[in-house]
């Protein structure tokens, strides 16, 4: 399957290239974002993640880096909270039809509820105030005692519906995380002093997903500046950088005759492999090329009496 993507964010594809990258924040970025773009490309994660990494993620002793991944938690909250308001709506609605209030029951059945975002440790105040304000016009609908037992319901899934990822950092990667613990006594790896991201005046926080998107855009500078180094991609972004640990995770299964697109799939925990699919962003001479390549390693398997 071949699809077309001319206006998404695309992955740095080439090896080559992702290490022209590389040394271009090296050479010209601060040091805190060249640590971010590693572990980025080594573990595939979302920038809010990364961003929340603390010093309890890190096992120095065996290598590794673990984090609960805040969009499926939140996800799981999300629907849980839904579940619950679906329900009283239904009950509310079953009320009407036994009372004959044929008005209610249509008024009912035309609501369309908005799902509040859920709350999480890098809840933001303005965040919380419109959480709060949706939850309050939900609450206006279904009743208080019905909305806490949709909160509740969000609380237990989100607390039974965590899931975490476990990926192996390069030893050199190791050792600059710990350089970099050593400079600061913040729980955040990436801590707003030493990144000075804008999260609060005091730089208790850790950075933002913003400070590092701007952070990069600065050394994208509209693709210009990656093209002076060779490297043609197309809105280069943090966002590229979960693409790009996909798009090497693809090729090195191809490379050794296995599932590259199963293999992406499974790296970023998608459910669907045609999500991981828009990933790639592979063009249709890629795509030729792979399966001329999967038809080869049959060799002389399939042969048939003339």
């Amino acid at each position: 399957m071949s699809i077309k993507h001319p206006n998404a964010v695309r992955p740095v594809k080439a090896a080559a290239d992702r290490a022209k990258v590389r040394q271009h924040i090296a050479d010209n970025g601060p040091a805190w974002l060249l640590l971010f773009h590693d572990i980025a490309l080594q573990t595939g994660w979302r920038t809010a993640d990364i961003c929340r990494l603390d010093r309890d993620a890190f096992n120095f002793t065996d290598g590794s880096v673990s984090i609960t991944i805040a969009k499926q938690t939140k996800a799981a909250g999300t629907r849980a909270f839904m579940a619950a308001v679906r329900k009283e709506l239904a009950t509310m609605k079953d009320v009407a039809l036994a009372a004959n209030d044929l008005a209610e029951f249509v008024r009912l059945n035309k609501l369309a509820i908005v799902a509040p975002a859920c709350p999480g440790e890098d809840e933001t105040l303005g965040a919380r105030v419109a959480r709060e304000e949706t939850e309050a016009t939900i609450g206006a609908i279904i009743g208080a005692d019905a909305l806490a037992r949709a909160v509740d319901a969000r609380r237990r899934a989100m607390a039974a519906g965590r899931k975490t990822d476990t990926k192996l950092l390069h030893p050199a990667t190791l050792a600059q995380i710990k350089r970099m613990l050593a400079t600061h006594t913040q729980p955040w790896l990436f801590s707003g002093r030493v990144t000075g991201s804008n999260r609060n005046k005091t730089a208790s926080g850790h950075v933002t997903r913003q400070s590092v998107w701007r952070a990069l855009d600065r050394l994208r500078d509209s693709d210009k500046t990656l093209r002076s180094i060779g490297v043609n991609c197309a809105k280069f972004s943090a966002y590229s950088l979960r693409k790009s640990f996909a798009y090497s995770e693809f090729d090195r299964a191809e490379a050794a005759g296995k599932d590259g697109l199963a293999a992406a799939r499974d790296s970023l925990g998608h459910s669907d492999s045609r999500i991981t699919e828009a990933y790639l962003c592979r063009d249709e001479e890629e795509q030729e090329a792979i399966n001329k390549a999967r038809l080869a390693t049959f060799g002389g398997l399939f042969s048939y009496a003339a």
